[in-house]
């Protein structure tokens, strides 16, 4: 079954008591079929071996030539296994090797204990497996600095810049431009006075000024809001893949209850429960978003018009588009299967969000700070030094130290 929208919404410690409450009717299912179950062998096994003893009454007594003295047998020392068949001693063999457990012995009593001890001891792991589940925080946590980071840099797709061979900037603005932001619109105005300010200058430093210093400022703004863009829809690819995480474990712990207890006593069950996974395919399309930045290279626009989620509107990342769902089986003829596929879909999960953070991090934020770091002068608006006497006419690509206020 798909995750409730509800409980994806949760806060984090309401969230924490569902999943647990989950675990715990999972653990107490299985104790209480597990017990059964083995009251049930018990029960078989005890029939075997009445059965065994009414058959040597029987030929005793029509080969006794008074068959009113004949008497059912009494139970042997050895419980009546000796008297067991090759089937029978092989399910007393498994329970007595597999899980110390004599089924020649154990009676309702022995059944109520083992019931006890599997819930508050040898099953309580699976209440556990479920605990870092529980932890995930709320997926909308993320809103306020998303929010944060659109009012500076804008909200549309990732701009380009570039500069044309007499240093004129120009801006890729198919969906939006410099100014639409709290960075660009600040550039936008302050470039265009000083522009305007300075064309009536003719000094060679002035030329300098407006046309090696000047355009730059705008370049490295546009890539600074590209790069502020790429930190949003990386925050929001984080959102959706925990959107995503915390729905695979809500599924998985729902659709685990209901394989267990699909169990009764004739007939097994479980086998055909399945679970929808969407970690696995939301980390595959978070590696495709920031494969952008890892091929930043070293031109003008660090991102540029970027490519998949990276490209696109927040909500794009969010949803992780292109993430592709699972089914991952949860049932099994057996409950120990079961148990066993339930927690494989739980490892699974985990493993495959710790993927996704390997995404996030390393290939995402790691990569956009190196490009960053190793190309500062497409980031850093110059500042002009005069180490030779020549003012302005000192600024170049190569020089740049440091980033004007």
């Amino acid at each position: 079954m798909p995750a409730c929208d509800g409980h994806l919404t949760m806060d984090e410690g309401a969230f924490a008591a569902h999943l647990k409450d989950l675990a715990t009717q999972i653990k107490d299912t299985v104790a209480d079929v597990a017990a059964r179950t083995v009251f049930d062998d018990a029960e078989g096994v005890r029939r075997a071996v009445e059965y065994e003893l009414y058959q040597i009454y029987i030929d005793k007594y029509n080969a006794s030539d008074d068959p009113s003295s004949v008497q059912i047998p009494p139970t042997p020392p050895d419980k009546g296994y000796s008297l067991l068949d090759g089937h029978w001693k092989q399910v007393v063999d498994d329970y007595r090797s597999n899980y110390e457990i004599d089924l020649l012995t154990f009676d309702a009593a022995d059944e109520a204990a083992t019931r006890d001890s599997l819930k508050n001891e040898h099953l309580t792991w699976i209440v556990d497996l479920f605990d870092r589940g529980g932890g995930f925080p709320k997926p909308d946590r993320a809103e306020a600095p998303i929010s944060t980071l659109e009012q500076t840099a804008g909200a549309e797709s990732l701009l380009t810049v570039s500069q044309g061979e007499g240093g004129e900037i120009d801006i890729n603005a198919a969906t939006g431009n410099l100014g639409e932001s709290m960075i660009g619109a600040a550039v936008t105005a302050n470039i265009s006075g000083v522009q305007d300010a300075t064309n009536g200058w003719n000094s060679s430093t002035s030329k300098v000024f407006r046309t090696q210093f000047l355009p730059r400022i705008p370049t490295a703004a546009g890539n600074q809001i590209n790069a502020i863009r790429a930190m949003r829809n990386l925050l929001g690819m984080h959102q959706g893949l925990m959107t995503k995480a915390r729905g695979d474990i809500d599924a998985i712990a729902h659709d685990g209850l209901e394989a267990v207890e699909s169990f009764d006593g004739c007939c097994g069950g479980g086998a055909d429960i399945t679970t929808i996974l969407g970690v696995a395919g939301g980390v595959l399309a978070i590696a495709g978003g920031v494969a952008t930045i890892a091929a930043g290279g070293t031109g003008i626009a660090l991102v540029g018009a970027g490519i998949g989620i990276l490209g696109g509107a927040v909500n794009t990342a969010k949803a992780l588009d292109g993430a592709e769902t699972e089914k991952f089986a949860l049932g099994d003829s057996t409950l120990d299967g079961t148990i066993e596929k339930i927690k494989e879909a739980v490892d699974k999960t985990y493993t495959d969000l710790d993927s996704g953070y390997t995404e996030l991090g390393t290939n995402g934020m790691a990569a956009l700070a190196s490009l960053m770091d190793s190309n500062p002068n497409l980031v850093r608006a110059p500042r002009p030094e005069s180490g030779n006497g020549d003012g302005f006419g000192d600024a170049t690509q190569e020089n740049v130290q440091e980033t004007v206020e």
